[in-house]
């Protein structure tokens, strides 16, 4: 406000020379100095350059507040342009496991074990069912699930779909590590070594 002094005092000194005065500032000045002009025309200067620095803070309040309100207005818009972009990654996601777990067969042996710790999931949908599916987020129990029907039931190919289920669904978790080694080591299996667990498994 220091650097628009100048500026005041200009302007009161143009009203004083044209006679252009405020007739409320300038009684207020002449009864505060009991009448006498040189003393009024001192107040009045002082009363003047008081109610324009006053007026110029309200200006600034003002512009002050409008900013804010542009701000949080903008502000605003871009939360809820990331919120809808972030629903629809959240969708093309959600599509994209629905898309998989299709192409995978609708991994049965989850569903099946998700039924033992989802009550009444015989009696829902298969759309529901998919969604259960998907919003289980356990990873570690999901490929213990794939590891038992690996290891301890000698069955690679039923595992290996569930493998790649914990790969695409959880890509930032030490899982998706280990069932990505377990994918490879299906892979290498040869023929002798399918036949050898497919008389395991038929030993059960």
């Amino acid at each position: 406000m220091i650097d628009k002094m100048d500026e005041f005092y200009d302007i009161v000194g143009r009203e004083i020379a044209s006679g252009n005065m405020h007739p409320g500032v300038m009684a207020r000045a002449l009864s505060d100095s009991g009448g006498e002009q040189g003393q009024a025309r001192s107040l009045y200067i002082k009363y003047r350059v008081l109610d324009l620095i006053a007026e110029a803070e309200a200006a600034a309040r003002t512009e002050d507040q409008r900013r804010e309100q542009t701000a949080r207005i903008a502000a605003a818009e871009q939360e809820r342009i990331e919120h809808e972009a972030r629903q629809r990654a959240s969708q093309r996601e959600h599509q994209r496991l629905i898309d998989l777990v299709e192409e995978l067969g609708g991994l049965p042996h989850l569903l099946e074990h998700l039924s033992t710790s989802v009550t009444g999931l015989e009696k829902l949908t298969p759309q529901e069912r998919q969604d259960s599916l998907l919003e289980w987020d356990d990873a570690t129990e999901i490929y213990q699930i794939a590891h038992r029907l690996h290891y301890q039931l000698h069955d690679p190919d039923a595992a290996e779909p569930i493998y790649r289920f914990i790969c695409s669904r959880f890509p930032d978790l030490p899982e998706h590590r280990y069932s990505a080694t377990q994918l490879e080591n299906i892979a290498v299996l040869t023929s002798k070594q399918r036949t050898t667990l497919a008389k395991k498994r038929d030993r059960r």
